[in-house]
């Protein structure tokens, strides 16, 4: 029998979701995802009766396009005078994108082909009204939004409320964001309030991603969290192997305002960080044309600007350079009142390099460069002590060369020199000790030599003289 396509569908798409009433205090059962089809047959022009077989095939496309779902049969159908209805079930296939219906028919004694009832008819909204039959957890993969709200009013885009469990649980497997809200009014993109021991926000990532990115283009707060009761007001941890627990970022480089800002009007403490393993905190400037600092403290009030303290074993503090070819200081203090510009307590001060002390307007070596302690008077005299950089050697009649290594123009030197005695109460000869000026050494840059020059001034003839030595010091101007 040949079988003509249907000219009209004259009902509409019901969605099969009855029974469904919100405010009902007894449990509901999902409605599912099926939904009646209501249309009419005809046969070469006139209406059809007898029992058809039916299928249903959905595509994304009035004409071509392709197949959504599996096409779906329903087999020995009653038609009268026309008329049919049957129910449908596509599944979790309808995500916001339109659809057509293609229906083809054959008769129900049949196991032919189906005869296709052109042109495919375009669903109607109504089959989307299952999705909101509650409760409702439906998984889908999708380039766009599951779910969008937009209020241009005053009003809220959304309001969730829940007496016991969490009013809003958002998770995502993929890349993108669980949560993503967004406000470009004076409102709150995300308001949030507990009376309860509960969080107000409980966010977590166990992936490469955020538990929460906020980012703020207006004048408001990207994240306000407020605490009335015992509890934190913001909470923020990583489970994972990697990842930060918080982070916070000024991303416009015009922006001057601060990245994060801390304000405690209470007695307790403005920022307490600790670490078991790594540092406690770091903070760095990773712009290297930038010439600010990456940590400022400053106090108004008696205490300390800045007091570390370290109950372990390690430093106090380390400060540090790790640019080999940076010229500047590692630490500069400056004080603008009557008080010392550094004070050291508790210990001796240790310095592996050059002390620099400006003394009137000349800077000057607070430490010496190079010194030694010889006996006089000997063919082949021998360092009693000495700073290592240094040689000596006897020239006859009192004097003696000290040669200084790696020290630079010896016209900066400045030598200091005496004499001690071993037992200076005993019967002894009295010496004198001269410097001459310290002199280059050719061919040896950075080398120079001092003449020191001993002679007997008073007891010369005493023959029980206790040992002399001489001291010296090299000093080095800048």
């Amino acid at each position: 029998m040949r079988r003509t396509r249907t000219a009209v569908l004259t009902a509409a798409l019901l969605a099969a979701a009855a029974g469904v009433t919100a405010g009902t205090a007894h449990a509901q059962t999902n409605a599912g995802t099926g939904f009646t089809y209501q249309g009419e047959l005809k046969e070469n022009g006139q209406l059809a009766n007898g029992v058809f077989d039916l299928q249903f095939t959905l595509y994304t496309a009035a004409v071509g396009g392709s197949q959504v779902g599996f096409s779906q049969v329903v087999e020995n159908v009653p038609v009268t005078n026309g008329k049919f209805s049957t129910k449908v079930d596509f599944g979790y296939n309808w995500n916001g994108q339109a659809r057509w219906l293609q229906i083809g028919a054959r008769q129900g004694v049949s196991v032919g082909p189906f005869t296709p009832m052109l042109p495919r008819q375009e669903v109607t909204p109504a089959p989307y009204a299952v999705s909101l039959a509650l409760p409702h957890s439906q998984s889908q993969s999708n380039t766009l939004a599951l779910f969008n709200l937009i209020n241009t009013g005053t009003g809220h885009a959304m309001n969730l409320a829940a007496s016991s469990g969490s009013a809003l649980v958002a998770s995502t497997s993929g890349g993108g964001d669980a949560l993503d809200v967004s406000a470009a009014g004076a409102g709150d993109g995300v308001y949030t309030r507990t009376t309860g021991t509960g969080h107000a926000v409980n966010a977590s990532a166990s992936g490469a991603g955020s538990g929460i990115l906020a980012t703020a283009s207006g004048t408001g707060y990207g994240v306000q969290a407020l605490g009335s009761g015992t509890a934190n007001a913001f909470f923020g941890y990583s489970l994972g192997t990697s990842g930060r627990a918080g982070l916070f970022r000024t991303e416009n480089q015009n922006n001057g305002s601060t990245t994060l800002e801390i304000q405690q009007n209470g007695a307790g403490t403005g920022l307490y960080a600790t670490a078991r393993a790594g540092y406690a905190a770091h903070f760095e400037n990773t712009n290297v044309a930038s010439s600010w600092v990456p940590l400022r403290v400053t106090n108004v009030g008696s205490g300390s600007a800045l007091w570390a303290r370290n109950n372990g074993t390690g430093r106090g503090a380390l400060i540090e350079i790790g640019n080999a070819s940076s010229t500047a200081n590692a630490l500069e203090v400056y004080n603008n009142g009557n008080g010392l510009a550094a004070k050291f307590s508790g210990g001796d001060v240790q310095i592996w390099g050059r002390a620099y002390a400006t003394i009137g307007t000349v800077l000057n070596r607070a430490t010496p460069v190079a010194w030694g302690t010889f006996e006089p008077l000997l063919n082949n005299p021998t360092f009693t002590t000495s700073s290592g950089n240094v040689s000596i050697t006897s020239q006859g009649g009192g004097l003696y060369v000290v040669t200084v290594v790696g020290e630079g123009d010896p016209s900066n030197w400045t030598v200091v020199t005496s004499v001690s005695y071993d037992n200076p109460s005993s019967p002894q000869r009295t010496y004198a000790v001269r410097a001459g000026k310290p002199q280059a050494i050719a061919g040896q840059p950075g080398n120079g030599s001092v003449r020191l020059h001993i002679r007997c001034i008073e007891g010369c003839d005493n023959q029980f003289a206790t040992s002399s030595f001489i001291d010296f010091v090299v000093y080095k101007g800048m």
